[in-house]
């Protein structure tokens, strides 16, 4: 499987994908690489998807739809392109979901790039149970508006087992590196192992009917590389949760700031630990906290009977 002869003929197909590996085996800048080198070859295609898409909904409710000419978005700030100064947009971790009438969400254009940083993380402080029905939603229909979410983890068995199940590839890092050569600098690179998951899950399935796999000769881990020219670890921010460590300071009366990309003022870091947190969320919380059919919604008692129906 080589990434580079795949991305020069199309974009990084629309659909869920987890990289994973061991810390500093390269998962941030593997994902920096994709999205950079995405944006320099299809950004145009991404643009055009999206601006159709607003073009029809004009045309039917006449209500214009602002589609910018970047729809890249990650946890991390990325830089795009230097040159020109064009960053990756952010994305609300917490508004993150498919369009819906009870939570407000962050809707992405047709033919978005999303990037999700350590959602490993993340798993272990909200409940995706809830997060929902409406995030398993958009990683279930994310295809159909063209949409690219990649996120890394170092444990995939921490995600909810039906998120788990719509990732349709996993990227497992083996090894990263780059060289450099007096003034010049030689390709980046990564070594992986390409995991087809949803494939996967389906031949398991087969095999539960009786189906001897083994005939059909189907190649289920691929030895994968990726190369892109020059440096990228400085087009990302590898020291993300850094604010984690500047929260409260201000009551101590010392500041010790290194200086990172980043909002590091005392609302910034604020602002920061409340997006991204380290413990449940209240509403997390008061979901758990719901035993009985009574304290249900409408919604969640509909979705109780479907389970029960399916399990028979």
């Amino acid at each position: 499987m080589n990434l580079n002869a795949i991305l020069k003929k199309a974009p990084f197909s629309p659909g869920l994908y987890a990289i994973n590996g061991c810390q500093g085996a390269g998962k941030t800048s593997f994902a920096t690489a994709i999205l950079r080198t995405d944006y320099k070859r299809w950004r145009k295609w991404r643009y055009e998807q999206g601006k159709n898409l607003a073009m029809r909904y004009f045309e039917g409710t006449g209500i214009k739809l602002n589609v910018d000419k970047t729809l890249y978005f990650s946890s991390p700030s990325m830089v795009l392109d230097k040159r020109r100064g064009i960053k990756t947009w952010f994305i609300d971790l917490e508004r993150l979901g498919l369009p819906n009438d009870e939570n407000d969400v962050q809707y992405l254009p047709r033919g978005s790039m999303v990037f999700l940083h350590e959602v490993d993380v993340l798993a272990y402080c909200r409940n995706w149970q809830s997060l929902d029905h409406y995030l398993r939603l958009l990683a279930k229909y994310c295809r159909h508006n063209l949409i690219t979410i990649i996120f890394d983890l170092q444990v995939g068995g921490d995600l909810d087992k039906a998120l788990r199940s719509l990732v349709i590839d996993r990227y497992f890092m083996l090894d990263s590196g780059v060289k450099r050569f007096l003034l010049f600098w030689k390709r980046q690179r990564w070594e992986f192992l390409c995991i087809h998951n949803q494939l996967a899950n389906a031949l398991k399935e087969l095999a539960s009917f009786g189906f001897d796999i083994k005939e059909l000769k189907v190649k289920l881990v691929e030895r994968g590389k990726f190369r892109v020219w020059g440096d990228v670890f400085d087009y990302y921010n590898s020291f993300s949760g850094v604010p984690y460590f500047l929260y409260g300071i201000d009551k101590r009366g010392y500041e010790y700031i290194k200086q990172e990309e980043g909002d590091l003022t005392l609302e910034g870091i604020q602002r920061y630990c409340k997006q991204h947190p380290l413990a449940k969320t209240e509403k997390a919380e008061k979901v758990q906290e719901k035993q009985s059919p009574a304290e249900m919604s409408e919604q969640e008692k509909m979705e109780l009977v479907r389970k029960l129906l399916a399990r028979g």
